[in-house]
């Protein structure tokens, strides 16, 4: 199944073929991605990019059709996410799709040398956002 991102983004289950480019891309920036990215600094080769594919995937697009996708074709009442209060890209995608700010879980996740705080956004189905 495909489904619809944006203009020009289609959402769709990754393939062991994306394994080699995502590897690079995770290399190309891997100083970039280890500040919110917990995984990256253990992903070695592409063997393990295409173990982790056996699953995954341009943001705000891909999460508005996964949401809408949610509601509509799965019927959950309820979807969250959470993301590292200082990462700021993160929380503007939650905040695009309006979903709301519950909450702050203190020293939710180990990351490097400290625990960080991660905000906790969530959209009720009665909750509406645009398509």
């Amino acid at each position: 199944m495909i489904l619809r991102a944006g203009p020009h983004t289609r959402l769709r289950s990754a393939a062991l073929a994306d394994a080699e480019p995502v590897y690079a891309l995770v290399e190309a920036n891997r100083a970039h991605l280890r500040r919110w990215l917990g995984w990256v600094d253990f992903v070695r080769g592409v063997e393990q990019i295409r173990a982790f594919l056996e699953g995954v995937g341009i943001v705000t697009g891909c999460c508005r059709a996964l949401v809408l996708h949610g509601f509509a074709a799965l019927k959950l009442n309820r979807i969250s996410l959470s993301a590292a209060t200082e990462n700021a890209r993160s929380r503007r995608v939650a905040e695009r799709l309006e979903f709301r700010l519950e909450g702050i879980l203190r020293d939710a996740e180990w990351r490097d040398d400290h625990f960080e705080d991660h905000a906790v956004y969530a959209l009720l189905a009665r909750d509406t956002i645009s398509e």
